[in-house]
């Protein structure tokens, strides 16, 4: 019947269905996730809630899909770090000291940048999966201006790697430009 027939998608779609069979492929391992979290002062308040939300979430994900996480904090500099490898996690303790710190300095993205691309380097020479399945996400209000040869060099060496990278804009309202 056609209208049962539309209501079994929409239960497939939503997974409430009894009963459902997943199809496809999925990558056997996946590289590490790598989230940079701006702290910069502009990020104050709910801002920097929404952007620690996200972190730990991603580490949730991380470690339903067996994947490592890194997550990096900064302003102007790198003000903290959490590292879990593959099928561990972080210790609470350090867990609460970086998702309830706050720095509030200016904002310079290449210092995250370059710390995540070293963890990523690093989980492949340590004979993690291979490099282009390791995700960087950065969080931020996007308040920053980045020199344009050290841009060109970022985007070279992400392209050379296959590496996949996400800006998560938090704060910002739409503008008509």
């Amino acid at each position: 019947h056609p209208v049962a027939k539309r209501l079994l998608w929409q239960r497939l779609c939503e997974r409430n269905a009894l009963q459902y069979r997943l199809k496809g492929t999925e990558k056997r391992s996946r590289g590490p996730i790598v989230v940079c979290v701006d702290e910069s002062g502009s990020m104050h308040g709910e801002p920097n809630e929404w952007a620690k939300g996200l972190a730990l979430a991603l580490l949730d994900a991380a470690a339903k899909q067996g994947r490592g996480f890194a997550l990096i904090k900064f302003d102007t500099r790198i003000t903290g770090r959490l590292d879990a490898a593959v099928g561990e996690k972080p210790p609470t303790e350090k867990l609460l000291a970086n998702l309830l710190s706050f720095a509030g300095g200016g904002t310079r993205f290449e210092p995250a940048l370059d710390v995540a691309r070293k963890v990523i380097d690093g989980h492949r020479d340590a004979g993690g999966p291979h490099l282009r399945d390791a995700d960087v996400i950065l969080v931020t209000d996007g308040l920053c201006d980045v020199p344009d040869d050290w841009g060109r060099a970022w985007d070279a060496w992400r392209e050379a790697t296959g590496t996949t990278c996400y800006a998560i804009p938090i704060g910002q309202t739409p503008t008509d430009e």
